[in-house]
């Protein structure tokens, strides 16, 4: 081989390690950001689902660090709970939602009573009580949160229930 040819495939050699070097450190600041998002969340679930996204996507590419990841949405996480919440310091909190609105895809009466709704959004909500809501699909209805952190369906009809979100 000339000399010319193994000094071009050694500068060739060089870039393509640098340029693998440059995306990983990219790949990590990008990675390095959606961790600070998740941590700027002030309340408990809506960070704990963000850094199970994170965790997610991290887990499902081949090369986890090639593009930033977004805190979870306020409505994706609204309802949510992973454990106990404790307030979190004023610097890191942020506007919560207060409701969500949506148009029920099904409702399915439950064996012990009260229904399970299920919203256009992909979220599940179960009723507490057995109080008939006369709720159909294609009905909206609104959830909004209630006293000492639980959360109330109000229907078409201005019917009130106590709610948990399953899913």
């Amino acid at each position: 081989m000339r000399r010319v040819d193994r000094t071009l495939l050694g500068v060739l050699g060089f870039l393509a390690v640098v340029s693998a070097l440059s995306q990983r450190v990219r790949a990590a600041d990008e990675a390095s950001s959606g961790v600070l998002a998740c941590a700027a969340l002030g309340v408990d679930s809506e960070r704990l689902r963000c850094y199970d996204l994170l965790a997610a996507r991290l887990h499902a590419d081949k090369n986890p660090l090639s593009r930033p990841v977004p805190p979870a949405p306020a409505k994706e996480v609204f309802g949510l709970r992973a454990a106990p919440e404790k307030p979190a310091p004023k610097a890191l909190e942020r506007a919560e939602l207060n409701s969500v609105s949506a148009r029920v895809t099904s409702v399915r009466q439950r064996p012990q009573g009260g229904v399970l709704v299920e919203l256009d959004n992909g979220q599940l909500w179960q009723q507490l009580g057995n109080t008939d809501l006369l709720l159909e699909a294609g009905d909206n209805v609104t959830i909004a949160r209630a006293a000492l952190g639980s959360f109330s369906i109000t229907t078409p009809h201005k019917r009130i229930a106590k709610v948990t979100r399953i899913r």
